[in-house]
């Protein structure tokens, strides 16, 4: 368990009072714009692909797509089936302050002009949010240091990530401008995936594409039997 899924299990516990149901979560997989690096992760040498996934919510019928928030787990045969039990938590700064702040920075600067397209795009965004749920990193060699370092792959992503973290700041400091989700699960891979806030454009790359966000915690949700 990462230092983000930790956390997001503190703030579940911090939303009892309205406890979220988890749903039945789909994830489409054709291949997207991807690279794949070989990574040590708390030692260990592993391979990752940095890429996004699509999503389809069978309880809400809704579309989205997710990034990796769980370097090392893979997406397993149950999210490819349709049977992937997620529940939804939310990323309150009060709830994820190591590591949350700074992912909301990320999608609040970069999400809405990214190129889903382009392949050093959509790797250096994956690579960015690794870093940036990598806790034990508390330095500027985003990618040499703490928990996961040692990448070996595709490079001009990489420099993008660091270019990125290295001048990360929230345009928008007292409101987010994407509300996130965090898709937590035990039998496949932790995902994250953002909302357009109210106040917000709508993003050109996501408008031609179709794809769409998600509800946030109040949204009532399908109860399963």
């Amino acid at each position: 368990m990462n230092q983000f899924k930790a956390l997001a299990a503190a703030s579940a516990i911090a939303f009892m009072s309205s406890p979220a149901m988890a749903d039945f979560l789909q994830v489409d997989p054709r291949q997207v714009p991807s690279y794949t690096y070989t990574v040590d992760i708390n030692g260990a040498s592993s391979p990752v692909s940095a890429r996004y996934y699509n999503v389809t919510n069978l309880d809400t019928t809704d579309s989205f797509i997710a990034f990796c928030i769980e370097m090392g787990a893979a997406v397993t045969i149950s999210a490819y089936d349709g049977t992937a039990d997620m529940t939804p938590t939310s990323t309150s700064d009060a709830a994820f302050p190591q590591s949350v702040v700074g992912i909301q920075s990320l999608y609040d600067q970069r999400f809405g002009s990214l190129n889903l397209t382009n392949s050093v795009e959509v790797a250096a965004f994956q690579l960015a949010l690794w870093e940036l749920t990598d806790t034990a990193n508390t330095g500027t060699d985003f990618f040499g240091t703490g928990s996961f370092k040692n990448y070996a792959g595709n490079q001009d992503a990489i420099a993008l990530a660091t270019d990125w973290l290295t001048n990360l700041s929230d345009p928008t400091p007292n409101v987010d401008t994407y509300d996130l989700t965090a898709w937590m699960g035990g039998a496949t891979q932790d995902m994250i995936s953002a909302a357009r806030g109210a106040s917000v454009p709508e993003p050109g790359t996501l408008a031609l594409l179709g794809l769409a966000g998600i509800a946030g915690l109040g949204v009532t949700r399908r109860k399963k039997a």
